[in-house]
């Protein structure tokens, strides 16, 4: 329940401080912290297994990590600002020029003018074709990763490992998503319109590892080398939510189509699980037929959402053309003061 409002919080945060070719390596660089996390967490976890102690070892993890993520939130709260006029490490011309860039890249200011609530943005958000493409990129991609990251070592224990070595050979894993999430978020920066292609392109190897897996006819090294293949898969959350970021203007739109992005979350989250049932251990091969068809399903998603945001795009240029402006792609015109009263074009 108290973590729930960390991952849109952090979306928000990050559009409020950064332009619109910054956000994807910022968004990809705090998220790559879970796979970050999951290293360490083996790490200890494989240490933390070694104690001789009344309580029970899944005790102990729960009361290291649950007294560090506490002692951080404390410092977070003293040391993380509400905005850019609020933050104490800027001086009066830092800000200015803060909020001059984020406000000419059209990203999000949380000041009381910007941040009033707006009825009418919770419905443009509910009608937005693209809203319900985000909504189904999001459920596809946890679907896969609430499955195997419950179950990962269950199904690394049929590939032949004991319960406390699953711990240390997942720790690959963990550093696949990590350089995924940071190599791919960097890309997305650099380079304007790759985001979709991003988006297919780090879930082709789950789709392949998951067929790899769901075979009964390899043997369990390629099993394994298979299941290293679906760390790939969680690259592609990061880069939604940072083409979301970018892709919505107003807070009031913009926080609404985040809880939908997380409640797409939490619902992929709840489903992965449950396509793992015991009668099919040690192989699942329900689990994996629909891991692979989810992050099919992902290519599809995503490959449609480019299409309709590039249809958009030119909707939107030929109605600058009409006002006599002409920009680049996701370029505003610096020479134009008018800019702003235009709608932006969609980073693809």
């Amino acid at each position: 329940m108290v973590e729930s409002t960390t991952t849109p919080a952090f979306v928000y945060i990050t559009s409020t401080w950064y332009t619109r070719e910054e956000i994807p390596f910022r968004t990809g660089t705090w998220f790559a912290g879970n796979s970050f996390g999951g290293f360490v967490a083996s790490i200890l976890a494989y240490a933390i297994g070694k104690i001789e102690s009344p309580i029970a070892t899944w005790r102990w993890l729960f009361i290291i990590f649950g007294v560090a993520t506490g002692l951080w939130g404390i410092i977070m709260l003293f040391t993380l600002p509400d905005s850019v006029e609020s933050s104490r490490f800027l001086d009066k011309e830092g800000k200015k020029h803060v909020l001059a860039k984020v406000s000419q890249a059209g990203t999000g200011r949380t000041n009381r003018t910007t941040s009033t609530w707006k009825s009418e943005q919770v419905v443009e958000c509910l009608i937005d074709p693209k809203t319900w493409a985000f909504f189904g990129i999001s459920v596809c991609t946890q679907i896969p990763n609430s499955g195997t990251q419950n179950f990962g070592n269950l199904v690394l224990e049929g590939f032949g490992f004991t319960n406390l070595e699953t711990t240390l050979v997942g720790i690959p894993s963990s550093f696949i998503s990590f350089f995924t999430i940071l190599i791919t978020g960097w890309f997305a920066g650099k380079y304007s319109n790759i985001s979709c292609y991003l988006i297919v392109l780090v879930v082709l190897a789950p789709v392949a590892g998951s067929a790899l897996i769901y075979s009964t006819k390899v043997n369990n090294g390629v099993k394994l080398f298979a299941y290293y293949l679906l760390a790939t898969g969680p690259g592609a959350l990061p880069l939604s939510m940072s083409l979301m970021t970018t892709n919505y203007k107003g807070v009031t739109k913009k926080m609404t189509m985040t809880a939908i992005l997380f409640l797409a979350y939490c619902t992929g989250n709840i489903a992965g699980p449950q396509f793992f049932k015991t009668s099919e251990a040690p192989t699942y091969s329900t689990a994996f037929r629909s891991i692979m068809i989810c992050y099919a399903l992902v290519i599809v998603e995503a490959l449609g959402l480019r299409l309709y945001l590039s249809w958009m795009n030119e909707k939107r240029q030929i109605k600058l053309l009409e006002n006599g402006i002409t920009v680049e792609a996701n370029e505003p015109d610096k020479d134009t003061t008018d800019w702003q009263s235009y709608d932006m074009l969609y980073r693809l």
